[in-house]
């Protein structure tokens, strides 16, 4: 049945999508949002869905800055990876999911509880981060958007941090290239600082 489920996801975009996506919004349903960008995911690489996945991730990302996430940003924070998982090589949404996993990342860092009640998963492959940073090298934005990811997600969970030092050898290239000849912006070359020391390594 689950396969039967997952092959009927992967047919054509509903007429009323938009209208769905923006009642979801209006109404602040964070759960039909994520429902909305998981059913985006099973349809990854497909043309069909590229404009659609770009507008959910959007308005799941107001929805975020908003503080809207309560206790939904562990199941949040994996939709995301999800979704950025399946739709890598897709820029628009490569931006907006990386700012989205970010922003969740840092809200869970600045809470008290994040260990205890926000059922964070521990099993991303964060060496994703690193595919991100090295298949764009030349969008500013999307270096400047996964660093402060790799922050957050030091600063959230201690798994994640030991996760990501693991990934040293390869991270450290990809700040310091986003430090000295990605990001254009001279006070976002901060960024892949901020990173590092979150990480507890040196760029120099």
């Amino acid at each position: 049945d689950d396969q039967l489920e997952a092959a009927d996801t992967s047919t054509t975009l509903p007429d009323d999508w938009d209208d769905q996506l923006e009642a979801a919004e209006e109404a602040q349903d964070t759960a039909q949002l994520l429902e909305m960008v998981t059913t985006c995911t099973t349809n990854g690489g497909n043309d069909e869905w590229t404009d659609a996945t770009e507008s959910s991730l959007d308005a799941l990302f107001r929805i975020v800055k908003q503080g809207k996430t309560n206790d939904k940003m562990g199941v949040m924070i994996q939709t995301v990876y999800n979704a950025l998982q399946a739709w890598q090589e897709e820029e628009a949404i490569v931006e907006v999911a990386v700012a989205c996993w970010g922003t969740l990342a840092h809200q869970v860092a600045t809470r008290d509880d994040k260990d205890e009640s926000l059922d964070l998963p521990s099993s991303l492959d964060l060496s994703l981060l690193v595919t991100i940073m090295e298949s764009f090298p030349d969008e500013s934005t999307i270096q400047e958007q996964a660093c402060l990811a790799v922050e957050g997600l030091a600063l959230a969970h201690t798994p994640w941090k030991t996760a990501l030092q693991a990934l040293e050898s390869t991270l450290k290239p990809q700040l310091q290239a986003a430090q000295n000849e990605r990001i254009n912006n001279e006070r976002n070359k901060a960024y892949p600082g901020r990173a590092a020391q979150a990480l507890d390594i040196s760029l120099s």
